[in-house]
C-alpha cells in the first residue's frame, strides 16, 4: 500500500464525517506526508498503521462509534481460535509422541522377557538333555567296569567250578558289550548335541545382530 491507496482507503472510511471534517482529516495525514517526503513514506506507513485503525482514531476523536473496534474483535477471535487450535495439535502431537514411546516401551519389555523365557527353556531343556545324555554315558561306563570286574571274577571261578565260571564270563562279555555300545553312543550323542549347541549359538547371534542392524537402521529413518 502506498501513500494515495492509504489516503483513498482513509477518506472511505470517514464518510460518517461532515466534507469539512473529512477534508481536514485527509488535509493532516497529506501534510504530515509532506513533511516526512518520499523517502520516508514506507516508514510514515508503518507508523500510521492501516486505514481502518486510523480511521477508528479519527472516528473516536469526534464522538463515532469505532467500528474498527468490532473489526478488531471478530479478528481477534479467528486468532484465538486458530491459536486454540495450534495449541491443541501441539499437545495432540505430544501425546502421539508419549504414547509412541510408551508404545515401544512396552513392545522392548515385552520381547525382552519373551526372549529371557525363551532363553530359560533353553537352557533347562539343554540341561535337561546334556544331563541325560551325561547319564547314559556314565552308566555304560560304569556296566563296562562292573562287566570287566565280572569277567575276571568268572575267570578266577573256572578253576574252580567250570560251569559258573563259564556262565560269569559269558554274562560278563555281554555286559561288557552292551555297556560299551551305551557309553559310545552317550558320547556320540553328547559330541551331537554339542555340536548342535554351537550351531544353534551362532544363529542365535547372526540373528540378534540382524535385529539390532535393523532396528539402528529404522532408528535413522526416523
Amino acid at each position: 500500500m502506498n501513500k494515495d491507496q492509504f489516503l483513498k482507503r482513509l477518506s472511505e472510511l470517514l464518510d460518517r464525517l461532515s466534507p469539512e471534517e473529512r477534508r481536514d482529516a485527509i488535509r493532516y495525514y497529506v501534510e504530515y506526508f509532506d513533511e516526512a517526503g518520499p523517502e520516508n513514506e514506507t516508514r510514515i506507513l508503518l507508523e500510521l498503521g492501516s486505514p481502518e485503525e486510523a480511521a477508528a482514531a479519527i472516528l473516536a476523536d469526534h464522538g463515532y462509534d469505532t467500528p474498527g473496534a468490532e473489526s478488531a474483535e471478530s479478528t481477534a477471535k479467528p486468532s484465538a481460535a486458530e491459536a486454540v487450535r495450534g495449541a491443541g495439535q501441539k499437545a495432540g502431537g505430544c501425546l502421539k509422541k508419549i504414547f509412541s514411546l510408551f508404545k515401544r516401551a512396552f513392545l522392548f519389555c515385552l520381547k525382552l522377557a519373551l526372549g529371557c523365557f525363551a532363553a530359560f527353556c533353553a537352557v533347562m531343556a539343554g540341561g535337561f538333555v546334556f544331563f541325560c545324555l551325561a547319564f547314559l554315558l556314565a552308566a555304560g561306563i560304569c556296566g563296562f567296569l562292573f562287566s570287566v570286574a565280572g569277567f575276571m571274577a568268572g575267570v578266577v571261578l573256572l578253576f574252580t567250578d567250570l560251569a559258573t565260571g563259564l556262565v560269569g564270563v559269558g554274562a560278563a562279555f555281554v555286559l561288557g558289550a552292551l555297556s560299551f555300545m551305551v557309553a559310545m553312543l552317550g558320547w556320540k550323542l553328547l559330541l551331537l548335541a554339542g555340536r548342535g549347541c554351537k550351531k544353534l549359538y551362532r544363529k542365535l547371534k547372526t540373528y540378534v545382530r540382524k535385529r539390532k542392524e535393523a532396528h539402528h537402521a529404522k532408528d535413522a529413518e526416523n
